[in-house]
Order: C-alpha cells, then structure tokens, then sequence
C-alpha cells in the first residue's frame, strides 16, 4: 500500500519461469497484489509464481466478429458462412479450451486462477481493458527487445500498452 492506495500489478507471459521469477523480485514492497497473465504457458511459469505468493490471471482476447461486407452488385455465398450468434460460439469454445488449460495447469500447480474473455481487435486494448476492469494500478510487461526489421513486422503489444496506457507501466527486458 503506498499513500492509502492499493497497488496491483498485472504482469503477462509466455514461458518466462525464469524472467517472472526476476521481475517479481523486483516489485517494490508497496506492491499488494501480482498478478500473473499466463497466456497458456508450456513451462514452470504458474509454479515460480506461486512459490513467490502471485497469482495466475488468464487473460484470452478474442477478436471482434466483423460482418462481410459486400458491394451491391456482387453474389456471395459461403458454405457454412458465420453469423453473429455462430461467432460468438465459437469463440466461447476456443477461449474455453485455452483459459482451460492454464486453469488445469494453475490448479496443478496449486495457484489461485482467475480467469476471463474480453473481445477487442488488438490485444494491446485487451490488456488495457482488463487492467483498468481489475483496477489495477500498475501493469508489467516483458519485453523482448525485438528491434529493426522484427519490430517493424511483428510489432510490439508491449510497445502499444506503453503508448496507450494511463496506468503506469513497468516494462522488464
């Protein structure tokens, strides 16, 4: 707790047992909650966020159902085309399925899980729509100071957060 506020830090990852134990060595001690985004990982990441008493937070961002569009004079027809009400089932299913296999991992690991869907078109939004959601008062990212060309061409969500954020952002290399 720092000036009577509450501070929680979000921290998303992908494989980063050994970077995650770094970054919440780092956290300062006003920090109360750490929360850690998952993003499915295949390695001990919920273990080492256990053992250094955070939580694991799933955060699936879907992409938004953008209806075909279609000029005026055009005929089109798509077997098994996707409506609205078919989209969003799907995408029930899918984030079902992957916020299922963090949540097993979670629990076999002995972590509190939480877990949530949020649909946005970048997930750099997603992010940033679920920290402000859980009233986060920080958020921390990894970067992994892709530059150059990679940059350029796979972008950076870390980046995106950075810039659009009104939360302050801790960004860990």
């Amino acid at each position: 707790m720092h000036r009577s506020l509450t501070i929680s830090v979000i921290i998303p990852c992908y494989n980063e047992e050994e970077g995650v134990r770094e970054v919440i060595g780092r956290m300062p001690k006003a920090v109360d909650e750490i929360v850690v985004v998952d993003n499915n990982c295949t390695d001990r990441t919920a273990e080492v966020a256990r053992s250094l008493g955070a939580r694991v937070t799933a955060v699936y961002v879907a992409p938004v159902y953008l209806p075909p569009m279609y000029s005026e004079a055009m005929i089109y027809a798509v077997p098994g085309g996707v409506s609205a009400k078919v989209w969003k089932q799907q995408i029930a299913a899918v984030s079902a399925k992957a916020l299922g296999a963090i949540e097993r991992e979670a629990r076999k690991a002995g972590v509190p899980f939480a877990g949530t869907c949020v649909t946005d078109a970048q997930p750099w939004a997603g992010i940033l729509r679920a920290a402000r959601t859980r009233r986060c008062d920080a958020i921390a990212m990894a970067s992994h100071g892709r530059g150059g060309i990679g940059g350029l061409l796979l972008g950076s969500e870390t980046a995106r957060v950075l810039a659009h954020s009104k939360i302050p952002v801790i960004v860990i290399r």
